[in-house]
C-alpha cells in the first residue's frame, strides 16, 4: 500500500464533498456538464450523417470521451510533481463528477407550492427539476416523478461517481459523468435516438451495473434508520422498467421500502397497490437520498479505496 496516495485521495475526496457543502455547483457556463451537453449537440449533425447510425452514436461518444477525459489526465498527471496542486486539481475536478447539496434546493422548490395546495407552481418547479412535461398531471404523479428522479440522481450524481472514483481515481468518475450525460442526451429509446444512442445507453448501462444494485442496498439500509420503511414489496416485481434496467433497482427499492405507487402516465405504474405519493414522501425519499450519500462514502467508497491501494 501507499500510505501517501490513499493520503491524497481521501483529502480530494472530502475536500470535493466539503466544496459541495460549502459553495454548491458552479455556474452553469462552467459545468462540465453543461460543456459535455454543448459539445455533443454541436457534432450531433455531423456523426449522425455517417451510414451506420449505430456507428455514429459511439464514434461520437468516443470524440467526447477523448475532448474532456484526455484533458483531466493529463492535468493530474503533470500536477503530481507538485502536491498540493495535484489535491487541489484533483478536488476540482472530483467536485465536478457529482452533485448532492443542491438537492435540499431544488426539492423544497417543489414541496413549498404542493404543501399550500399551488399544484401549478409545483408543476413549473417540477418540471425543470425532472425535464419532464408534467402538463395535467395530479399532485400523485408529481410527486412520482420526481422521486423517479431522485432515484436517477442517486445513481448518477452520487453512487456511480464515488464508486469509480473508489476504484480508479478521478479520471474514472469524470468517465462515469460523461457517460450519464451523453445517455441523457442521446439514450432514450426513441425514433430519433433508437439507432443512434444505441452503443451510448449500452456503455452507460454497464457503468451503472454495479452503482444500480449497490442503490438498492442503500435506499433499503437508509430507509430503515430514518424508521420509514412501510413494507417490504418484493423488489423482484416492481424493478423492471421498460427504459431502463439499471434505474428499476433504486426506483423500485423507494417503492419498495415506502410502498408507493410511483405513476409515469403513460410508460409504467410500479406497485399499483402502494399508497399515493404525496409532498411528506418526496422530502421523505430527499433524506433517504442524503442518507444514502453518507452511508455511500463512509461504508463503501473509503473501505474501498483502502482495499483497491492496498491491492497496488
Amino acid at each position: 500500500m501507499n500510505p501517501q496516495l490513499l493520503e491524497y485521495s481521501v483529502i480530494i475526496l472530502l475536500g470535493a464533498i466539503l466544496v459541495d457543502i460549502l459553495f454548491g455547483e458552479p455556474r452553469s457556463a462552467f459545468h462540465p456538464v453543461s460543456l459535455i451537453r454543448k459539445g455533443a449537440n454541436l457534432m450531433d449533425h455531423d456523426f449522425r450523417k455517417i451510414s451506420d447510425r449505430k456507428l455514429g452514436g459511439l464514434l461520437l461518444l468516443v470524440t467526447m470521451l477523448l475532448i474532456f477525459l484526455v484533458p483531466v489526465i493529463l492535468l493530474l498527471y503533470f500536477s503530481m510533481a507538485f502536491k498540493v496542486l495535484y489535491v487541489i486539481i484533483g478536488i476540482i475536478l472530483l467536485k465536478d463528477t457529482f452533485s448532492v447539496s443542491r438537492l435540499s434546493e431544488d426539492i423544497q422548490q417543489i414541496v413549498n407550492p404542493l404543501e399550500s395546495g399551488n399544484l401549478e407552481e409545483a408543476r413549473v418547479f417540477a418540471s425543470r427539476y425532472s425535464r419532464t412535461d408534467l402538463t395535467g398531471m395530479t399532485e400523485g404523479q408529481i410527486c412520482s416523478i420526481v422521486i423517479e428522479r431522485i432515484s436517477s440522481q442517486l445513481i448518477n450524481d452520487v453512487i456511480s461517481p464515488f464508486f469509480y472514483f473508489a476504484l480508479l481515481g478521478v479520471p474514472a468518475a469524470f468517465f462515469s459523468r460523461i457517460s450519464a450525460t451523453m445517455d441523457s442526451l442521446f439514450g432514450q429509446r426513441n425514433k430519433k435516438n433508437f439507432e443512434f444512442g444505441r452503443w451510448i445507453a449500452l456503455v452507460h448501462s454497464a457503468v451503472n451495473y454495479i452503482p444500480s444494485r449497490i442503490s438498492t442496498a442503500l435506499v433499503y439500509v437508509s430507509s430503515e434508520f430514518l424508521n420509514y420503511r412501510v413494507t417490504s414489496v418484493p423488489l423482484k416485481r416492481l424493478r423492471t422498467i421498460p427504459e431502463s434496467g439499471n434505474l428499476g433497482y433504486p426506483i423500485g427499492a423507494f417503492s419498495s421500502s415506502l410502498n408507493l405507487k410511483l405513476e409515469r402516465p403513460g410508460v409504467h405504474i410500479i406497485n399499483e397497490t402502494g399508497f399515493e405519493p404525496s409532498a411528506k414522501d418526496v422530502k421523505r425519499a430527499s433524506r433517504i437520498y442524503f442518507i444514502s450519500f453518507y452511508t455511500m462514502i463512509i461504508f463503501i467508497t473509503i473501505p474501498l479505496m483502502i482495499i483497491v491501494l492496498y491491492l497496488l
